[in-house]
């Protein structure tokens, strides 16, 4: 069970620093597919 809290707790900080990092965003993820832009690899 505390495995399960583990991975909550790791997926809700890690889903909010993709979304503080403005991550998520479809233009950001192709730029980085595309080596164009570096934001995700920063």
């Amino acid at each position: 069970m505390t495995i399960l809290i583990y991975g909550l707790v790791t997926g809700i900080l890690f889903g909010f620093l993709l979304q503080k990092g403005r991550v998520i965003r479809c233009d950001k993820q192709l730029g980085a597919l595309r080596l164009m832009d570096m934001t995700i690899v920063k």
